[in-house]
């Protein structure tokens, strides 16, 4: 009787410990994420195929690494670089990192909703041959550029790590201009017709 009673309760133990691990496993949600802009590098690809003139090119790069502190909070990194060469004439780089917080108000971690608060810094140069005959004058012009902006979206993370995620906001961009400039800049946002642009996200990644 006795032994039998020490199987019972040891085989408890035993179904009780397997079940602990089974619930943890399931419970158990990844901390990192790395993703990227399918559409940017599918442009940069079409463009490469389109254009026939090697003096001319368009290239994209953009990624985002994301990392949960805790259930409601994420950060983010998003180097992007810009780089427009128009023949031999003029080119235009950007170089952004945006960085951002993110909040889940559903205590899920890197999937679900979010609300989120970015914070780009970067540099751009625009630079142009002149043509002496037309008074045209070379430059090599330098901006830093500060932003700050906000966008809501939903983040869906598959069990073999899969990431897709989807969302749009709003964003704000100052550029500097430097004091080196061969150019007058009155407006700080030259390069924005419109006071707020429009951010549209679609990423796709995996998290571990």
């Amino acid at each position: 009787m006795k032994k039998t009673m020490i199987f019972a309760l040891f085989l408890g133990i035993m179904v009780s410990a397997i079940n602990a691990q089974e619930n943890s496993q399931k419970v158990k949600q990844p901390r990192f994420s790395f993703q990227v802009s399918p559409l940017i590098y599918l442009v940069d690809l079409l463009i490469l195929g389109i254009d026939d003139d090697p003096e001319r090119y368009f290239v994209a790069f953009d990624f985002e690494f994301q990392y949960a502190i805790n259930d409601y909070f994420n950060i983010s990194i998003n180097p992007q670089l810009f780089l427009d060469k128009d023949g031999n004439d003029s080119k235009q780089t950007q170089f952004l990192i945006t960085s951002g917080l993110l909040f889940r108000p559903f205590k899920s971690k890197l999937k679900g909703m979010y609300i989120g608060a970015y914070f780009p810094i970067g540099w751009e140069n625009i630079s142009r041959e002149g043509y002496s005959r037309q008074s045209v004058p070379s430059i090599d012009d330098n901006f830093t550029i500060l932003g700050i902006g906000a966008s809501t979206g939903y983040q869906w993370i598959f069990k073999n790590g899969f990431t897709v995620a989807l969302g749009g906001g709003m964003r704000k961009h100052w550029y500097i201009a430097s004091k080196n400039n061969k150019r007058e800049y009155p407006e700080a946002v030259h390069l924005f017709k419109f006071p707020l642009n429009l951010d549209l996200t679609f990423r796709l990644g995996y998290s571990f």
